[in-house]
């Protein structure tokens, strides 16, 4: 026997209880969306019932709601004098939203299922565009009322105060550990929903800060999806493994272990296999890596950063023919990261180039420098340099320089953090910054670059 994809009966109780009561609408406003409501007149009532959320709406007050929005008719006059004259108790209001909010579920899950049926037949170039858009359509059938609708001030103040409560409680970071406590403090650690970018030189270690912050965020419990296009698996791994036991990288890779140092590799390696950390190594569209960011999510609720390595690696669904095609493909996957990061509630750390200008001039980076698109440095939320200081370095590493140069919530400014390269791993401080010129000559003027060399 199916079950209808309706119930009217459901949506006027729904509103009956609601007049009743206006002060309920806040339990099930979050779990209702417009479409919910499939008769067009309750729909209209409940659009007036969430914009006078807060007030002890009755009847006429939603009549002048209606009549400003230009929504009021002879239809839905009639049926909210139905609605007063068979008002009935708010009690099993949530009995009667469950019902309603179900059968929306059920009809999207109809539209979704003809929106795959045409995306499986229609004409794409790669069979992982496909199946993205598939994955897509079923995302979007998990979408709540909240992403779908505006929420009322009242119930907004509500959460951002509950949010402050739960953080001054811990006591803990609001965000997700990046497993360097200098920069945990200047930003308060990783956001869900945030994009994260780490731009550098070649050599001078972004991948391996990548791996560090990956494996102190799986630490700290949070499930985490690592994408190299560089490097193997086994090169990956291993590379954490040295990093975090602190065994030189080529000691291990040459095969001149002492006891000691197999004993700590081991012990390090058997940590790592308990944490919630998935490898990928292959070549991927950013179709490939948002499909298969999904199903860990689907299938491990923890995951909560997704680190690629690196921007310039990825494929958009456009040609690399000329300049300006891989400019608007770079902005493409920037901007795709980012709603992947909103999508599935997670931080995205995507690894970037910076221009030989750098180098060239000896010189600081600038947000500027971010190779092949300005979109990557509009879309970050956070962007991090790795500069070196050019000081040589000795046994206990190289001084280096991690520049905060974007932070939409926090400060920027310049950190010091030491490379030791023998085991490819990063440590707070260890030497002590230069205070900066006055200002930088080289700097664009205008722009935030010669401002975080100011604030550091």
């Amino acid at each position: 026997m199916s079950v209808p994809l309706r119930d009217v009966e459901a949506e006027r109780d729904v509103l009956k209880a609601l007049l009743v009561n206006p002060r309920r609408l806040v339990d099930v406003v979050e779990h209702l969306r417009e479409d919910d409501f499939t008769d067009s007149a309750h729909r209209r009532i409940w659009q007036a019932m969430v914009a006078l959320a807060g007030h002890d709406f009755d009847a006429p007050m939603l009549r002048v709601q209606l009549r400003t929005a230009g929504h009021m008719s002879s239809l839905i006059d009639e049926r909210l004098r139905d609605l007063e004259e068979s008002a009935l108790s708010a009690a099993n209001l949530d009995v009667f939203a469950g019902v309603v909010a179900e059968r929306g579920l059920r009809r999207r899950l109809v539209q979704a299922a003809e929106r795959i049926t045409a995306i499986a037949s229609s004409d794409a170039d790669e069979v992982a565009q496909l199946v993205d858009q598939a994955e897509r359509a079923l995302a979007d059938v998990h979408s709540s009322a909240s992403d779908a609708g505006s929420v009322p001030s009242d119930a907004a103040v509500r959460q951002a105060l509950s949010h402050l409560q739960r953080i001054r409680d811990s006591g803990e970071l609001s965000g997700v550990t990046t497993g360097l406590p200098s920069l945990d403090a200047r930003t308060t650690g990783m956001h869900p929903s945030e994009l994260w970018v780490l731009a550098a030189r070649p050599g001078v270690g972004k991948s391996a800060l990548a791996t560090e912050i990956a494996v102190a965020a799986a630490r700290s419990g949070v499930g985490v999806l690592f994408w190299s296009l560089e490097m193997r698996v086994e090169e990956l791994v291993t590379r954490a493994i040295c990093a975090t036991s602190g065994v030189p990288l080529a000691t291990a890779r040459g095969g001149r272990m002492t006891d000691w140092d197999m004993e700590r590799l081991t012990t390090t390696a058997a940590e790592i296999h308990g944490l919630p950390l998935w490898w990928n190594t292959h070549s991927a569209s950013l179709a490939t890596i948002r499909s298969e960011a999904r199903r860990i999510k689907a299938r491990d609720s923890r995951l909560g950063l997704v680190v690629v390595d690196y921007i310039g690696l990825v494929s958009g669904s456009g040609s690399r023919r000329s300049r300006e095609a891989r400019h608007l493909e770079v902005a493409e996957i920037s901007r795709g990261l980012k709603l992947l990061a909103g999508e599935l509630d997670v931080t995205v750390l995507a690894l970037s180039q910076l221009s030989r200008d750098v180098e060239k001039n000896k010189r600081r980076p600038y947000l500027a420098d971010l190779r092949e698109s300005g979109a990557v440095e509009q879309d970050a939320n956070v962007v991090l340099f790795l500069h070196p200081t050019g000081e040589d370095g000795d046994e206990d590493g190289t001084p280096v320089e991690l520049i905060v140069a974007k932070q939409r919530n926090g400060p920027t400014g310049i950190l010091p953090v030491t490379f030791k390269a023998r085991c490819t791993a990063f440590e707070d401080g260890g030497w002590e910054p230069k205070p900066p010129p006055p200002r930088d000559e080289d700097a664009p003027r205008g722009t935030f670059a010669s401002r975080y060399q100011r604030r550091a």
